[in-house]
């Protein structure tokens, strides 16, 4: 979880973990719900908002303790991604269709904005920014960026981009991706307004299910 006041913290599948600053090891957070946790994020008054398969989207305090539930989308166990990104905007997506929302959590003033990508309505389960303010989803059709319009608009790339995991930018012209099938990588590098895509192929040891791709501090993947 993004670092909060006080001692490191883990969202796990049986609720808030914490580290223990004297023994060093991770336990049950005080207080926590045993919920099985598909991601995290501090919201502005140091609480939890939480996307769960039990309970759906939820807010907690820091240590796990449910406060409220929200009901955005129509199915519990949809939400897959909460992220806030570099302007403060929390961003909030998930595998049904039309789940994926600008969220406003202010006290008396709780709102989710839909948002409408490319391709009418489609599953947006990976989230990232290319530049900071410019956030892009991962979706059915692709990767879609939102415009200086407002609008979301899909990268044009020279073969089709369908159901990725996950992405990550590798500065604003390049992206690497791992689509939904076992043993790929998908490098995307811009040439004007057309994104090159290859495909990475691992003989030996092929991740059979490959969740998240990221960029280490020395450019490693």
């Amino acid at each position: 979880i993004p670092q909060l006041s006080g001692p490191p913290q883990l969202a796990t599948f049986r609720g808030i973990y914490q580290l223990n600053p004297v023994s060093r090891l991770w336990q049950l957070s005080v207080g926590s719900a045993p919920l099985d946790i598909r991601a995290a994020e501090p919201t502005a008054d140091s609480r939890l908002l939480l996307a769960t398969t039990e309970k759906g989207l939820v807010e907690a305090d820091r240590h796990g303790r449910l406060l409220r539930q929200f009901h955005p989308c129509s199915s519990i166990d949809t939400y897959r991604f909460i992220r806030r990104d570099s302007q403060g905007r929390l961003w909030i997506g998930g595998k049904d269709k039309d789940c994926f929302f600008l969220a406003d959590l202010s006290p008396g003033a709780v709102h989710f904005t839909p948002q409408q990508l490319p391709g009418g309505t489609l599953q947006t389960v990976v989230f990232a920014e290319r530049t900071p303010g410019e956030p892009c989803g991962g979706y059915d059709s692709g990767i879609a960026c939102l415009g200086s319009t407002g609008r979301w608009q899909a990268l044009a790339t020279s073969a089709p981009i369908e159901k990725d995991s996950d992405f990550v930018f590798r500065g604003p012209d390049e992206i690497w991706l791992t689509p939904r099938r076992p043993g790929f990588f998908t490098p995307l590098v811009r040439n004007r307004t057309l994104w090159h895509a290859d495909s990475f192929h691992f003989d030996q040891f092929p991740p059979p299910d490959t969740h998240s791709i990221h960029l280490a501090s020395r450019g490693w993947h």
